[in-house]
């Protein structure tokens, strides 16, 4: 028989705040896990649950949060009898001296002799069967897009995620891009983007990052076949990601990306909310309903620490030193001299190496994922070929490279800067830019095809030396081609390529430079492309060279 004044409780945690019920409340059954806690009126109450791949959170009067492989979760003392209130970023719990309620309800009153109401303030949401008494509060960083939480998201993403928990997935789950069955849990198998790229700068003029090493570009999914999905959730492109990664403690994400991951224009701040919005929105791990207890950012937090310890683990100057390739205004390097010295470092596999205008830029290395972007295992593979010519150079950073070279002494090839004042329209490579009746630019063509106001344009290539034509286009997706109902369709499908051709300037198909669609797009939404002005926009798509 219980000792006289001993009470039985219960407490979980719902929409990321602690709460305390009698064990007799209906309303334990919101709780989607409980801990059942005796405590004597009067006297402190403390709960504390270790488990294995699951996000860690301290709550105390301010609140902190750590993510580390034990993943371990604490919970501090609580006095009940004393008026207490715990922080956390965007919630504040306060228990009074004096009730005998817990108001969580529309129908229900419980009481004991040391239950106590619970006030919160918090721009998340609990369950609708509760009614909560609510304040304003400041405690999450302020962002133009709301953070909130599952229960309330309009999450657009490209997989809407099924088992909810991306820290404790089954060991046997296969490499993500490999399935033979369709995969319902896409919170531990990544999902349609289920080949990752871990991307790389190399940039020269203007210089970022340094001398000694390449920088972050960044974390990418792509759909197992060369296409990918961006700007999935509109309402995680948040503008204010060192508030975000800061509210958890982990400045030391924020110093490393200053270093590593930096713009060659603008902030740098500015260029992490591009790759995490257009990204990061779009890998189904990262979804908050993957995070059993989600707090605003979370998400965030796991993007950065993936992204920076993959790069980590991959230090391409280093490697290419060990094999005496160093930046050179004198000496050019072969793909093959590069991929020789990369391969072995990634399982085998060569990495993507990217060029431009005759100079290396970039390197994608590709993994296979076996269970959550968080904390699967990551499995090297190859994919893609390079960009890059038979021989190109590899600047020191801050070298400004001349418009043409002279013969090289050390290589057959001679190397001739790219001049876009003098460029022929259509030849080589460049950007499909939109522009209004009016004669106003009004975004650009993405690889697929589609009209995009504001991002990343595609490179698109021809297949013309003269720029006259009859011409093809390719992109990254593949060759380019006019689809039955009139709509331009970039895809590795096309196994022919629509004939096109230029008026100097403006692409042109079937003699019309006229090109239209049903609406001018807003946002992140994307249009389709009509040839011909058959719809109710009508837009040119004209030429800009790129090197």
């Amino acid at each position: 028989m219980p000792a006289v004044g001993i009470i039985k409780e219960v407490t979980c945690v719902i929409s990321g705040v602690l709460l305390v019920f009698n064990i007799d409340n209906p309303l334990t059954k919101l709780c989607p896990a409980k801990t059942t806690i005796t405590v004597t009126s009067g006297t402190s109450k403390s709960t504390s649950t270790s488990r294995s791949s699951s996000h860690s959170t301290s709550f105390s009067t301010s609140r902190s949060t750590s993510k580390s492989s034990s993943r371990s979760t604490s919970t501090s003392t609580i006095f009940v009898g004393s008026s207490t209130s715990i922080v956390v970023p965007g919630s504040t719990l306060t228990v009074p001296t004096t009730s005998s309620s817990v108001p969580l309800t529309t129908s229900t009153s419980a009481s004991s002799p040391s239950s106590s109401s619970v006030v919160i303030s918090t721009s998340t949401s609990v369950p609708s069967t509760s009614s909560v008494e609510s304040t304003s509060s400041s405690e999450i960083p302020t962002t133009s897009s709301s953070i909130v939480s599952p229960s309330t998201s309009s999450s657009t993403s490209a997989a809407t995620p099924t088992g909810y928990d991306a820290f404790n997935c089954p060991s046997d789950l296969p490499l993500s891009c490999s399935n033979t069955t369709a995969i319902a849990d896409t919170c531990c198998f990544e999902s349609p983007g289920g080949l990752i790229l871990q991307t790389q700068f190399w940039d020269v003029s203007p210089a970022t990052g340094p001398n000694n090493s390449w920088t972050i570009h960044g974390l990418w999914p792509d759909n197992c076949d060369g296409t990918y999905e961006q700007y999935c959730d509109p309402a995680r492109e948040y503008t204010n990601l060192t508030q975000i990664l800061q509210s958890y403690g982990r400045q030391d994400l924020v110093d490393y990306s200053l270093t590593y991951w930096a713009s060659n224009s603008g902030p740098a701040e500015t260029f992490w909310e591009h790759e995490f919005g257009k990204h990061g929105t779009c890998m189904s791990t990262f979804d908050t309903q993957c995070y059993p207890n989600y707090t605003p950012g979370a998400e965030v937090v796991d993007f950065f620490n993936r992204t920076i310890s993959l790069f980590k683990d991959l230090p391409s100057y280093d490697w290419l030193a060990a094999a005496g390739i160093v930046p050179s205004t004198t000496v050019q390097y072969t793909l093959a001299q590069f991929e020789n010295a990369l391969a072995p470092h990634h399982g085998g596999n060569k990495p993507y190496v990217g060029c431009s205008g005759g100079q290396v830029d970039e390197l994608w290395y590709y993994y296979y994922v076996q269970g959550s972007l968080q904390e699967g295992n990551y499995v090297p593979t190859a994919y893609g070929s390079s960009s890059c010519p038979a021989s190109f150079w590899y600047y020191p950073k801050g070298y400004t490279a001349p418009t043409t070279t002279t013969s090289n002494p050390t290589a057959s090839a001679t190397a001739t800067a790219c001049s876009t004042a003098s460029a022929t329209p259509f030849v080589g490579k460049g950007y499909l830019n939109v522009y209004n009746a009016a004669g106003t630019k009004q975004g650009f063509v993405i690889s697929t095809g589609k009209w995009l106001l504001s991002g990343t344009p595609a490179t698109y290539r021809t297949s013309t030396t003269t720029g006259q034509g009859p011409f093809t286009l390719t992109t990254s997706k593949g060759l380019c081609a006019v689809q039955a109902d009139s709509s331009l369709f970039c895809d590795a499908s096309v196994t022919t390529g629509a004939q096109f051709y230029s008026d100097g300037s403006s692409l042109q198909y079937n003699s019309s430079d006229i090109f239209s669609a049903t609406s001018t797009p807003s946002g992140t939404a994307q249009g389709t492309i009509f040839a011909g002005d058959s719809m109710a926009v009508d837009i040119t798509l004209q030429w800009q060279t790129i090197c």
